[in-house]
């Protein structure tokens, strides 16, 4: 048995299949999808045109990942629903985004939060904020990376330090 196998996976052959099945699909859909995409601005802002319930649904998408599925449930449970307030705040904040920024970002043709920090407050403010964002995005990613290699490694019946070095790769 080699070293980097620790034990029988937890999944069966059919759930190996839809695996496969599911990242042949995402891989296929990002072909087909990406070929229609000529330019930076069709491809980041889909050149203006996105409906307000895509635009929130994408909100919404950025801020899950496999972190928010492992940990939220626990974290609800034990908090007796505490947590749900956070909910409710970012369901406030989309709606702050929504009737401030977005206008603010189409009166100076801007693409991102740090482009409208540089038209506002100059380029200064905009270098502090994305140094800040670069620092705390890293650290984020490292932990979401580290959460999610645990959680294959158990799936798989995998050694935790030779899944969290090939899960990146796997990307």
């Amino acid at each position: 048995m080699p070293e980097w196998f620790s034990g029988p996976s937890n999944l069966s052959a059919v759930d190996f299949g839809i695996l496969a099945v599911s990242v042949g699909l995402l891989f296929f859909i990002g072909l087909v999808v990406g070929r229609k995409e000529d330019t930076t601005q069709n491809f980041f802002l889909g050149n203006r045109q996105i409906p307000w319930w895509a635009a929130c649904l994408s909100f919404v998408a950025t801020e899950i990942s496999a972190v928010t599925i492992i940990s939220v449930p626990a974290t609800a449970y034990s908090e007796n629903w505490e947590y749900l307030q956070f909910f409710i705040g970012s369901f406030a904040s989309r709606i702050f985004l929504a009737f401030f920024f977005i206008p603010a970002f189409y009166k100076f043709n801007c693409t991102t939060i740090y482009e409208y920090l540089k038209h506002r407050f100059g380029p200064e403010t905009q270098y502090s904020a994305t140094c800040f964002f670069f620092v705390t995005r890293l650290l984020a990613s490292g932990v979401r990376l580290t959460v999610a290699a645990m959680a294959v490694s158990i799936l798989l019946g995998w050694r935790f330090v030779p899944t969290l070095v090939l899960f990146p790769l796997c990307r």
